[in-house]
């Protein structure tokens, strides 16, 4: 005999803690420069942002001089030219010019000394300073820029002209090399700050991935234990208190445990009892062929019995019942029981007996199809046995819970008092007949399995036999009922 082939070795499992360790370090590798450079973008903005406040600062104290300086210098007579105001700023590496109507009044002393006019870019009135970058013969410059419509002194040579309302544009700016200069020196004195912000940021949400790793693994280490304890017997099934997303796991694991136990308890119950059954035709026969004379219609009858008894086990082995694996999927009842139908015309096609099928094609049930082939099966064929001329199956929903299936016949019927019998194994009451008296304890049996009950009564439209199958729905309960 050839020895089975090895199987193949399982590579081992990778560690869950170990998945979310590698995918926290790559998260890290990748976030921390992510992070970096956000902080250090974001630090350049706000020194840009700085540095473009203080030239917005600077543009509203030069209106504030000039005003001051116009009004200082404005003449006394009303009819009497003013000259404009002499303006200086402490610093002279910034840019600035006034404008009157067009007419450059005033400047600094950066552009007085090259004779540089600087162009406006507005074209009406503004709220606020705007700030922006534009090029000039003195260089690359950062300006803020202001239209204004104020009253001020006319600078003309119209002696008849006083005070006036007049349109002032106002530009002050720095050179960009400056500009940027003092950009760098904002961002270092605020980054010292951001980079403690960003670090604090980083360390607590390492700290946080520490302590999630940490919980994760605890509770992982909990289902592991109480797992081990199933699988030395200290309990019956997972026991524990567990987190919301791994107790919904250890939930389905319970009902896996409970559907196996369910199955060994259901094949031990069936292999004790076939053994129990089987020992009595079996002493039987061992105990008629010793004889001298055996009587071989006996063991015949014997043998017939141990036929029926193995064929009763394997109709509830092959049965699924309620305790399949999950809900059963929906079928659609109408071609079942068509196909029952059809099967037997195959089968009997010379048999004068007519069945029919009554059913809504619409109807449907949670249920395995071949426990429900197997049930309707055994009741048309003990109907078949028994029929004169009609057998009738048909099926209903009379309410969302409970599924009725009925198989009458035209036969002799059973009478009230021998329906109990007609149900027991073995319990054949038309001697007469072929058969093993099974048929019908099998139906039994496999509606046992799917918590229904079976009726037996007569038929009122067709006067025999009226066997009635009533089936709960996927998840409710109905005791066995066996009239």
């Amino acid at each position: 005999m050839t020895a089975p082939a090895p199987e193949p070795t399982r590579a081992r499992p990778a560690s869950l803690i170990g998945r979310l360790v590698a995918v926290a370090a790559i998260g890290l590798a990748l976030g921390v420069p992510a992070l970096v450079a956000g902080t250090r973008a974001m630090v350049d903005r706000f020194a840009r942002e700085a540095v473009d406040t203080q030239i917005r600062g600077l543009g509203a104290q030069l209106r504030g001089v000039w005003a001051s300086a116009a009004a200082a210098t404005a003449p006394k007579a009303p009819t009497r030219r003013a000259a404009p105001p002499a303006i200086a700023l402490a610093d002279l590496e910034w840019v600035w010019q006034i404008s009157v109507d067009g007419r450059v009044v005033a400047r600094g002393g950066a552009l007085e000394l090259v004779d540089v006019t600087l162009t406006g870019r507005l074209a009406g009135p503004t709220a606020a300073f705007v700030v922006g970058d534009r090029a000039s013969r003195i260089g690359e410059l950062r300006i803020a820029e202001r239209l204004v419509d104020e009253a001020v002194p006319r600078f003309s040579d119209d002696d008849t002209v006083g005070p006036a309302t007049a349109r002032v544009r106002y530009l002050i700016g720095v050179r960009r090399d400056r500009y940027l200069a003092d950009v760098a020196r904002v961002a270092a004195e605020v980054g010292g700050l951001w980079r403690l912000v960003a670090g604090a940021t980083a360390g607590g949400v390492l700290a946080m991935l520490g302590l999630f790793l940490l919980v994760a693994s605890r509770e992982l280490g909990r289902v592991g234990r109480a797992l081990d304890a199933y699988e030395h017997g200290r309990t019956d099934r997972v026991v524990g208190r567990f987190p919301r997303e791994l107790d919904r796991l250890v939930q389905r694991i319970n009902a896996m445990l409970g559907h196996t136990a369910r199955l060994a308890a259901r094949a031990r119950k069936y292999a004790l009892k076939i053994a129990h059954d089987l020992g009595h035709p079996v002493t039987i026969v061992r105990n008629e062929l010793a004889r001298p004379s055996p009587d071989l219609a006996l063991a015949a009858r014997q043998l017939d019995r141990m036929a029926a008894l193995i064929a009763r086990t394997t109709n509830l082995a092959a049965a699924i019942g309620r305790d399949g694996v999950g809900v059963a999927p929906r079928i659609a009842i109408a071609p079942v029981l068509a196909d029952v139908r059809d099967g037997y015309r195959l089968m009997l096609r010379r048999d004068p007996v007519e069945i029919t099928v009554a059913c809504p094609e619409t109807l449907n049930w949670a249920i395995p199809r071949p426990d429900l082939e197997a049930m309707v099966g055994n009741l048309v064929g003990n109907a078949h046995r028994h029929a004169a001329s009609r057998i009738v199956i048909s099926a209903e929903a009379p309410t969302a819970a409970h599924l009725r299936i009925t198989v009458a016949d035209d036969g002799p019927g059973i009478a009230a008092e021998d329906r109990a019998a007609a149900l027991a194994w073995g319990g054949r009451l038309d001697q007469a007949r072929p058969g093993t008296g099974i048929g019908l304890a099998i139906v039994a049996d496999l509606v046992d399995l799917h918590g229904g009950s079976l009726a037996l009564d007569s038929s009122a439209a067709l006067g025999g036999l009226e066997a009635t199958i009533t089936l709960p729905a996927a998840g409710g309960t109905q005791h066995r009922r066996m009239t």
